[in-house]
């Protein structure tokens, strides 16, 4: 018996679509207010909503736990085109697919629940403060 997968594939014209619609915002939004953004030090609100709007926040987590799950080729075309116009902002979501990864693959699965609330959703920036001071039981421990 073999296994299902989670999600539908994603094909080449999935991808065309995903990686046209990222240009697009990149022309439309983030490269006029590099410049002034980069010079200033400040944090670009409106684009890391956009972001977690596009699912980049999720672009490689399991379908299982909400994310997109992009393969690594169209994950890294992603990176690419971004970074090709403003290299800093792929870190914020890139930083936190890091945690997210480590969560999906070594976490217990009380702390890879997607009703975990300080588990990092694929939808939301790691970075975030919780809207608790303190973790939900049973999700005080990485592993």
């Amino acid at each position: 018996m073999s296994a299902q997968p989670i999600a539908p594939q994603f094909d080449n014209d999935d991808e065309a679509q995903l990686l046209a619609t990222i240009d697009r915002w990149l022309e439309r939004d983030v490269r006029p207010v590099v410049k002034e953004f980069d010079h200033a030090d400040r944090w670009p609100a409106d684009l890391v909503e956009q972001m977690k709007e596009f699912g980049l926040f999720g672009a490689t987590v399991s379908p299982e736990y909400g994310g997109l799950g992009l393969p690594a080729t169209t994950y890294a075309k992603i990176v690419m085109r971004i970074s090709s116009v403003w290299m800093a902002i792929t870190g914020i979501f890139n930083s936190h697919l890091m945690l997210a990864m480590a969560i999906e693959k070594f976490g217990s699965p009380s702390r890879r629940s997607p009703g975990c609330r300080n588990s990092p959703p694929a939808r939301s920036a790691a970075a975030s403060p919780s809207p608790s001071p303190t973790p939900a039981p049973t999700c005080r421990a990485f592993a």
